[in-house]
């Protein structure tokens, strides 16, 4: 059975963006992004051709492929924090005037060879995190499986996954002055990068962007890694996001004077 994708799931997939994809026999690993509810990326072109079993794609679509998160391994294995997703592939005819692709530039530094591609999720299976006491901020955390205790799994079909962006009209501009604003930028890859010195902290704010916003949290770009702040709750509304940016940056800082 199926239901609705909750915040907690729609918040795990939000937090990668990297993965496993898999078609038939071969896997390889991409670098992706997710935008107007779709999986954006470059794929080998021999792996967009590569048949698999099953197919049943609708028209000018290849697949299914199956995008397994973060990894094949953890993945397969069910493990908590993991999710395996049914895609099907449309090429992006244009891919220099495309806002998918150039999102995938603001995320991921090294651009990848291949075809472009916009992918429909088909299917999701999703193994929710288990709670640790880490920073709550941070992307979700996940720890080693009990051999004897099963994984939650949850089912989503087509129907039930909306991953598209409720702040995507706000999501620039607000990203554009978080970006000026070098002490409240500063003060979230801190939050990104918790263990980094003030020595190296000072180094790496400089290329520092943020980079993504949704209701759910924000991607922040430190170096050639992306990092995923989630907000304590939804904000669906551009006055609710500004105040979960702010809050975000004063814990923080609060965080840092007490230590």
């Amino acid at each position: 059975m199926t239901h609705q994708l909750p915040d907690a799931a729609r918040s795990l997939l939000r937090s990668f963006t990297t993965g496993d994809l898999r078609r038939g026999d071969r896997v390889e690993r991409v670098a992706f992004v997710i935008h107007e509810g779709a999986i954006v990326l470059a794929i080998d072109s021999v792996l967009l051709r590569e048949q698999g079993p099953d197919d049943d794609p609708r028209e000018d679509e290849s697949g299914p492929f199956v995008l397994l998160l973060p990894d094949e391994g953890s993945a397969v294995r069910s493990e908590p924090g993991t999710a395996a997703l049914t895609l099907y592939a449309r090429t992006i005819e244009e891919p220099r005037f495309d806002a998918g692709v150039d999102r995938h530039g603001a995320y991921h530094v090294r651009q990848p060879r291949g075809t472009w591609v916009r992918m429909r999720i088909g299917m999701a299976r999703v193994c929710p995190p288990v709670a640790t006491d880490s920073d709550a901020h941070e992307a979700p955390h996940t720890e080693p499986r009990d051999a004897d205790r099963p994984a939650s799994v949850e089912m989503f079909g087509a129907d039930d996954i909306d991953l598209t962006n409720p702040l995507a009209t706000i999501e620039a501009r607000v990203l554009g002055e978080v970006n000026r604003h070098e002490a409240l930028r500063t003060e979230l890859v801190r939050c990104a990068r918790p263990r980094l010195g003030e020595d190296e902290l000072a180094r790496e704010v400089g290329g520092a962007r943020v980079v993504g916003l949704d209701d759910l949290g924000l991607d922040v770009r430190v170096a050639h890694a992306v990092h995923r702040l989630a907000f304590d709750t939804p904000a669906p509304d551009e006055a609710s996001a500004r105040h979960a940016i702010e809050r975000l940056a004063q814990q923080r800082t609060t965080r840092t004077n007490r230590e």
